[in-house]
């Protein structure tokens, strides 16, 4: 499960972030890093895999993340997985 947001006020968009990412599970969590990681591997230029497996390993170990990191994390989701069902399902969540 994720972290709980941290305590400061953040941006409302980064609350619709959360909330979407909030619906995932732990075990989409980890294929979603696997999939983000091997995309980063398989192109060593691909920033933003890389960026994106980072955060889903800080959200998973509990650690915090910003405001632009889940941002950046639930855009990349709804946009490059649209077709699996991860994705389906934050993208009904998101557009709810």
């Amino acid at each position: 499960m994720l972290i709980e947001p941290s305590t400061r006020k953040r941006h409302p968009a980064a609350e619709e972030a959360w909330a979407a990412l909030e619906a995932i599970t732990k075990d989409e969590l980890l294929q979603l890093h696997e999939y983000f990681a091997s995309v980063a591997r398989a192109t060593k230029e691909n920033k933003l895999g890389m960026v994106c497996a980072d955060t889903l390993q800080r959200l998973l170990q509990e650690k915090p993340v910003s405001d632009e990191e889940l941002l950046g994390l639930t855009w990349a989701i709804l946009t490059n997985l649209s077709e699996p069902a991860i994705g389906k399902r934050v993208e009904s969540i998101a557009y709810a």
